[in-house]
């Protein structure tokens, strides 16, 4: 009996001491800069594996992701300003998901984000080139999709006042979903040069219930 009640203590210790390691940790620079200086966060040390990374400071500034990243969760865009998340040529594991607020903007270029929980936009998406999304996506904003080889391999949900923008301006905007989804919002194709826009649904179908 004394064993499995120290065995108990033990497991409450280690259960417990994961959950204090979980933190918000928050951006203090008003002026932008690397995600891995850690001078830019108000642990002094930047988020970790179990954290929260928490870009709500107001102002604009961006946020360069210049590592790789595996978290819990993102939560991005403050009350003013804009604040830019650009991630390029990353590999980014969420596994809570990630909540794009109204001032948030969300810039990848030859990325792949994987998660467990989905990616929720209420504000904007930037989609460059040759993006791979392992996650589900709900978009209730702005979503744009500026050049070629793009795929959201998991769930997408295009709500009501969403829209889902494909624009070509020096290079051909193109996004393949991997399975059918009902588009409540808009879908607008933006050719501003010769170069083409396709949205590729691979199975299933894309049912238009929206103004797009």
């Amino acid at each position: 009996m004394r064993k499995l009640k120290l065995l108990a203590i033990a497991f409450f210790v280690i259960a417990f001491s994961q959950i204090i390691k979980a933190a918000n940790v928050t951006w203090t620079n008003a002026t932008g800069g690397n995600w891995s200086a850690g001078t830019n966060w108000n642990n002094n040390v930047g988020p970790g594996a179990n954290d929260t990374a928490v870009i709500v400071l107001n102002g604009t500034y961006t946020v360069t992701m210049d590592v790789n990243v595996t978290i819990q969760k993102i939560v991005l865009g403050g009350n003013t300003g804009r604040q830019t998340l650009n991630a390029s040529s990353r590999t980014i594991d969420i596994n809570k998901g990630a909540l794009i607020n109204d001032k948030g903007i969300f810039y990848s270029l030859a990325s792949t984000v994987t998660g467990n929980n989905p990616i929720t936009n209420n504000g904007r998406m930037d989609i460059a080139y040759s993006n791979t999304f392992n996650i589900n996506i709900t978009n209730n904003d702005t979503i744009d999709i500026q050049h070629y080889n793009n795929y959201f391999n998991n769930v997408f949900n295009a709500n009501a006042g969403s829209l889902l923008k494909l624009s070509s301006a020096s290079y051909a905007s193109v996004l393949y979903v991997a399975n059918g989804f009902t588009n409540s919002g808009t879908i607008e194709f933006n050719s501003l040069t010769n170069y083409g826009c396709d949205l590729n649904v691979t199975t299933g179908a894309l049912v238009n219930a929206g103004s797009g």
